[in-house]
């Protein structure tokens, strides 16, 4: 139960999260500064595939009170690019749609590869 980030290429220029099933927000909380680290390591902007597979449609609870709380610390580093999500279904899609209208703008895709596309096209 936990979540774990590392660089998906070699440039830096795409982040990889995975999400395992049972994930608390604290978790996410702690690992934010991580992440911004390595932001801070890279070149540029960096686009993130979230790989929520693995926990499907879970949602911590208290989860949409906590959106915007969420939000402002993904924003918070200057090399932040796009993000999207790998395989979250059910209400963990319904919880990134909200995100999404309400807060900061994050992409759905079925594979890694769609994710890949993604970030190629939009970037």
């Amino acid at each position: 139960m936990s979540i774990s980030a590392w660089w998906y290429d070699e440039d830096h220029a795409i982040l990889y999260m995975a999400f395992d099933p049972g994930w608390t927000i604290q978790q996410w909380f702690d690992i934010v500064p991580r992440v911004h680290a390595m932001l801070d390591d890279a070149d540029g902007p960096a686009s993130a595939i979230v790989d929520y597979r693995r926990a499907e449609d879970y949602a911590p609870p208290g989860i949409i009170s906590q959106l915007g709380a969420m939000a402002a610390a993904m924003q918070h580093h200057r090399l932040s690019g796009l993000m999207v999500f790998v395989g979250a279904v059910g209400f963990a899609a319904v919880v990134l749609d909200i995100f999404s209208q309400v807060y900061l703008r994050v992409h759905l895709a079925e594979s890694v590869e769609e994710a890949e596309e993604i970030i190629r096209t939009r970037r």
